[in-house]
C-alpha cells in the first residue's frame, strides 16, 4: 500500500485511491481474432489499445468496478466479456464507444 496512493479522511483514516481518471490497455489484435471476439472482416477496425476515462461525475469506484477493471486488464483477449443490459450507464466505466451489441442470448 503506497502512501502516495492514499487519502486521509475527515475523520483521520486513509483510503486508497486510483491517482488517474484515465486508463489504457493494449489490445492484441491476433487474439482477437483468432478466438472470434472480432470477426476477421472488421479487422481494420481494431484499436491499438482501448482507452478511456472516467466521467467527470464519478470521483470513486465500488469493488466491482475495481473487479471490472482487474478482469479486463488480466484477460488478456482469451474471450469477451459482456455486460448486462440491466446493469446501467454508471456500470460501464466509460466503455461504452468499445461495445459492440451481440442480442440476447438464452
Amino acid at each position: 500500500d503506497d502512501p502516495q496512493a492514499k487519502v486521509k479522511t475527515q475523520g483521520g483514516g486513509e483510503l486508497n485511491y486510483f491517482p488517474t481518471r484515465k486508463f489504457r490497455i493494449p489490445v492484441d489484435s491476433a487474439a482477437v481474432l483468432s478466438n472470434g471476439t472480432v470477426p476477421k472482416e472488421l479487422a481494420n477496425q481494431i484499436v491499438p489499445a482501448v482507452e478511456w476515462e472516467l466521467s467527470k461525475d464519478k470521483n470513486y469506484i465500488m469493488k466491482a468496478d475495481m473487479m471490472i477493471l482487474d478482469l479486463l486488464a488480466h484477460n488478456n483477449w482469451k474471450r469477451p466479456v459482456y455486460f448486462a443490459i440491466t446493469v446501467g450507464g454508471e456500470g460501464y466505466l466509460g466503455l461504452e464507444d468499445y461495445f459492440q451489441l451481440e442480442g440476447l442470448a438464452y
